[in-house]
């Protein structure tokens, strides 16, 4: 389920005239858009709505039946999408996994200039709480034997919701790696860490795990010799390439989000 209006053109990209909702099958997935109020700028229309989708999805009608999922992936585009797509997994008893995408409230914090003790960011604050306590972890989604893609947070978050030490990080990043690698469907293995890549190879070489049952995935320009090496080695290696007309401004949402993204692009330029 997705939002029919388009935050990057600010216009109504899906629906005609007159509907309330699409089903659309784009690349082979299945979309159900919604309509939703349009809006300019981060304004209070924004958060409207936001509002309007959050509850369109947690009421669950108007669009005729939906099959029970096996789980439910509330992604975070904003944090009342993904409140509403957990409300509907324990509705219906499947698995709720939260997918961080953006983050919020911070964002609202390091980039519009809001204060941590303005009431909107404390009840963002509270949701993303709420939210970290209700999601499935691993050991919930194992015996669906998902295709899984276990990737490092590039943001600054809390202690409470996320190592703040990068050993801790890279450790736990190889456990969960492991677990998906031994008894998950699929493992996307998204890192340019070296390191961890041997490791993981040689993990699933000693476990005879066959190549097709894993990837590497890396971005575009980063670390384009490792990719050339694992490919030449039979891994089968996919890379992340932004395009389109909006590529600068997904760029720039990316920096912004955290500054600290522009030293790791310039060592990855730089060599």
């Amino acid at each position: 389920m997705a939002s029919s209006f388009d935050h990057t053109t600010r216009r109504e990209a899906h629906l005609r005239p007159g509907e309330g909702y699409r089903v659309e099958f784009v690349d082979g997935v299945r979309f159900l858009w919604l309509r939703t109020p349009p809006y300019s700028g981060n304004t209070v229309g924004r958060i409207w709505n936001m509002l309007v989708f959050g509850f369109r999805v947690w009421r669950g009608t108007g669009w005729g039946p939906i099959e029970r999922p096996d789980v439910i992936v509330g992604s975070s585009p904003h944090l009342f999408a993904a409140l509403a797509a957990e409300r509907v997994a324990a509705r219906l008893s499947v698995p709720f996994v939260l997918e961080v995408r953006d983050l919020w409230p911070q964002t609202f914090v390091d980039v519009d200039g809001y204060s941590r003790h303005h009431p909107f960011v404390a009840l963002l604050e509270r949701i993303e709480r709420y939210l970290y306590r209700s999601a499935r972890d691993l050991e919930d989604l194992l015996p669906l034997r998902p295709n899984l893609r276990i990737v490092k947070g590039a943001y600054l978050e809390p202690p409470s919701v996320a190592y703040p030490k990068k050993a801790d990080v890279d450790r736990n990043y190889v456990v969960l790696a492991e677990r998906s690698l031994l008894e998950g469907g699929f493992t996307a293995i998204a890192t340019h860490d070296e390191r961890i890549i041997r490791w993981l190879r040689a993990y699933a070489y000693h476990h005879e795990i066959p190549s097709t049952a894993y990837e590497f995935q890396m971005l575009y320009g980063v670390r384009r010799d490792l990719q050339q090496r694992l490919a030449d080695e039979g891994a089968c290696m996919r890379v992340y390439v932004p395009y389109g007309t909006h590529w600068y401004p997904y760029f720039m949402r990316r920096l912004a989000e955290r500054p600290a993204n522009l030293v790791f692009f310039a060592k990855a330029l730089l060599g």
